[in-house]
């Protein structure tokens, strides 16, 4: 799995986000951790952060120790 993808939706609120994050690798080698994140239906904001190897891009996508194992949190 190299691919996240969360969607914030809260009618009453006038919230409909969406949260994007995945690797790419480069044409040239190395590799991206991409990031996009706005409101759904509109352009997102983009960033990239790039790392030389696979563990780089781990350390990335979990900092300071953080398990980078997928958890589930639901919402009343």
């Amino acid at each position: 799995m190299n691919e996240i993808r969360l969607r914030k939706v809260a009618p009453d609120r006038n919230q409909f986000r969406f949260y994007q994050i995945f690797i790419q690798r480069g044409l040239f080698g190395g590799y991206a951790v991409c990031r996009e994140s706005g409101r759904i239906g509109r352009p997102g904001n983009t960033r990239a952060e790039w790392c030389g190897t696979t563990d780089d891009t781990a350390e990335t996508y979990a900092p300071n120790g953080v398990s980078s194992s997928p958890v589930l949190v639901q919402t009343g």
